[in-house]
């Protein structure tokens, strides 16, 4: 974290990915990594991988917080996604690439009464998904996978709706234009996407 005029006030030395964002009590969250080699890992993942984690850093610097996704997973039985489209072997590169981690403020839960102020949405790149997490990362309140391909930064709006970015690439197929960047607007409630 900077000043307004460039000097540093507090650095991390852990693995961050992505943009911070800013919580309720003047902390940050974020996304973050490790990458494992050596401890025994349990179904689906072999050694070495990269973990995603979420972190949390109060006001000075100090992280405060650190779940990683394939406890999340494991805790909601989706790890059976985890393998859904490929075969057993890890990629080195990361099964989550989350690039995304955002609160839900008390200003804006009254769109969303599924959820409660504090609630974190996090963007799944390389699962296509988007999800709804409690403030300790242990129970998935909401997920969805698509419309959007490569998705980054979803977020909270106050008619209780999710927009997220579209990372779609540009793909020609027959004549036809079947990607192209844009902007979804999911209706939680509904499931409604345009």
């Amino acid at each position: 974290r900077m000043d307004r005029c460039g000097n540093v006030l507090w650095a991390s030395e852990e693995i961050t990915h992505h943009s911070p964002n800013w919580l309720a009590d003047g902390g940050i969250v974020v996304s973050g990594g490790e990458y494992v080699t050596d401890r025994d890992t349990p179904w689906p993942f072999q050694a070495p991988y990269w973990e995603d984690l979420v972190y949390r850093f109060d006001k000075d610097g100090n992280r405060t917080f650190a779940k990683p996704l394939t406890e999340l997973f494991r805790a909601n039985d989706l790890l059976p996604l985890l393998t859904s489209g490929s075969d057993f072997r890890t990629r080195i590169d990361g099964e989550f690439h989350l690039n995304e981690v955002e609160e839900l403020s008390a200003e804006m839960a009254a769109g969303f009464p599924m959820f409660a102020p504090g609630d974190l949405l996090l963007s799944l790149r390389n699962l296509n998904m988007i999800l709804v997490t409690d403030p300790q990362v242990e129970r998935i309140k909401w997920w969805r996978i698509g419309p959007f391909v490569r998705q980054h930064d979803p977020d909270f709006q106050k008619n209780g709706k999710i927009t997220v970015f579209d990372n779609h690439s540009d793909e020609t197929r027959d004549g036809s234009v079947t990607g192209g960047s844009r902007v979804w607007e999911i209706d939680v409630a509904s499931g409604a996407a345009r």
